[in-house]
């Protein structure tokens, strides 16, 4: 079998016994290029190297894509037609635990004297009659 090696790199046997073109750097380090292997007009393979085919144009965007399809209104418009209902009420979670305990509070009761004068207070709207 003829191999024509356009891209000049050496051919070696790996350690299964497959050829590989090599590409090797100055620090010893080995690496199996990405290769395209092609057939030409005579029958032989050639091995090239495969640099890709360069930056193509930015594709549409979905938006762009909604409008072809139909979509009416601006991109504001289609990112709010993008949400959906609100989902079902999910179930109750487990309760928290308790907080810290606070500070002691002022007694419940007022003065002798506030108690008095609230007892003065309901004695005369029971004596007006007010229940």
């Amino acid at each position: 079998m003829k191999v024509k090696n356009s891209m000049n790199e050496t051919i070696e046997r790996d350690a299964r016994g497959n050829l590989a073109i090599v590409d090797e750097s100055s620090d010893g380090t080995k690496a199996i290029p990405v290769v395209l292997v092609t057939k030409n007009a005579s029958g032989e393979f050639e091995y090239t190297g495969a640099s890709g085919g360069g930056s193509g144009q930015d594709g549409k965007s979905a938006y762009e894509i909604a409008v072809e399809n139909g979509f009416e209104g601006d991109e504001s418009a289609w990112l709010e037609s993008l949400k959906g209902a609100d989902g079902a009420q999910g179930p109750k979670g487990a309760d928290g635990t308790n907080g810290a305990k606070g500070e002691t509070g002022e007694p419940g009761f007022g003065t002798e004297e506030q108690y008095n004068d609230l007892v003065a207070r309901i004695e005369a709207l029971e004596s007006k009659g007010v229940e």
